[in-house]
């Protein structure tokens, strides 16, 4: 991120809890995966919940995610989620 001009040292993961489903305004999920698990765990989240490619016209609704794989790939990635953010951000306005 830092050769994007973002500086993200001060970010930590951290597992999703009721807490940050209840304050968040949207939540986004990269996978089909990630956001059956979020209803199934979190089923007050449904309404704000959204797979980040279903605002895309990409037949592949997932983001891979590029752990463990060369920084070229977590570029590919980044580039690939800055697109969706994009989209999804016009379609949301």
């Amino acid at each position: 991120m830092k050769s994007r001009g973002i500086d993200i040292s001060s970010h930590r993961s951290q597992p999703v809890s009721h807490d940050l489903v209840n304050k968040a305004e949207c939540i986004f999920g990269m996978t089909k995966e990630h956001t059956d698990y979020l209803k199934m765990n979190f089923p007050e989240c449904k309404n704000k919940l959204f797979l980040l490619k279903d605002f895309t016209e990409d037949k592949d609704k997932n983001i891979h995610d590029p752990i463990g794989l060369s920084y070229e790939e977590y570029s590919q990635c980044a580039d690939e989620l800055e697109r969706c953010l994009k989209k999804a951000l016009e379609k949301l306005k």
